[in-house]
């Protein structure tokens, strides 16, 4: 669930998928992801995924009445290599009747620095389309600043691990401070993953951080109980803050 921090409303989701396997129960993505990319099988599940995820949000729209959600989900470098493209993003929002403005597509830093020109000439195609790019757990990996100026993206996503000790560790705090600093002076917005206290979102409602998404707002769900979710959504019983008119 992500919560715009000025309005305190539910703006959007991230997809998740599971793995339901036997004995075992629900297998989480960071369990089988992994093996995915490896086989090659990801280019498949991957589009499952985008589908299946713009359907239910069509869904979810119809039986809430409310303004269609805005759509995350992650795409890999091994999707664009092997054969993910804006053709094949054209044909899924085509059957689905998602509109291209709520959907964005999260992708790695390590994806802007790649040197493949397919890779540059897809980005560049998916966001004439409309669709959004976000920069994934901004801060693991190069943040190389450079690219993000050549690089059609509108949103970044500060990683979790930085979220963690907000408010408790002043160098971590200030770190996450200058991302933002940083990104405004881009022109991105930006998105805290992983809050999930009350003491995490008010340190980034003092740092004007645009959105929050964690567990403190709502833990993964099926799209039925989304539903409720969004029908019985109250920002003024947000537990952080205060909610404005």
């Amino acid at each position: 669930t992500v919560i715009e921090r000025e309005s305190r409303k539910v703006v959007g989701f991230e997809a998740c998928v599971g793995w339901s396997q036997g004995e075992r129960g629900r297998v989480g993505p960071d369990e089988f992801i992994p093996g995915a990319e490896e086989t090659g099988q990801i280019v498949e599940l991957g589009g499952w995924v985008l589908k299946a995820a713009c359907d239910e949000m069509m869904q979810l729209a119809r039986h809430t009445g409310e303004r269609l959600p805005r759509l995350s989900v992650n795409i890999s470098s091994r999707q664009f290599r092997g054969g993910f493209n804006a053709r094949v993003m054209e044909d899924i929002l085509a059957k689905t009747r998602f509109p291209a403005d709520r959907l964005f597509l999260e992708i790695t830093e390590s994806l802007l620095m790649d040197e493949d020109v397919r890779i540059r000439k897809t980005l560049m195609e998916l966001r004439d389309l409309g669709i959004g790019l976000s920069v994934d757990d901004f801060g693991t990996g190069y943040s190389a600043l450079g690219y993000l100026r050549r690089f059609p993206a509108s949103i970044l996503k500060i990683d979790k691990s930085f979220i963690a000790d907000i408010g408790k560790d002043t160098r971590n705090t200030n770190l996450v401070a200058a991302i933002i600093a940083m990104a405004r002076s881009l022109d991105l917005r930006v998105v805290a993953e992983g809050v999930e206290t009350v003491e995490q979102a008010s340190m980034l409602e003092l740092l004007n951080c645009d959105y929050l998404q964690g567990y403190l707002f709502g833990r993964p769900a099926s799209s039925q109980n989304l539903v409720s979710y969004v029908t019985e959504y109250d920002p003024s019983q947000l537990p952080f803050g205060r909610a404005e008119n």
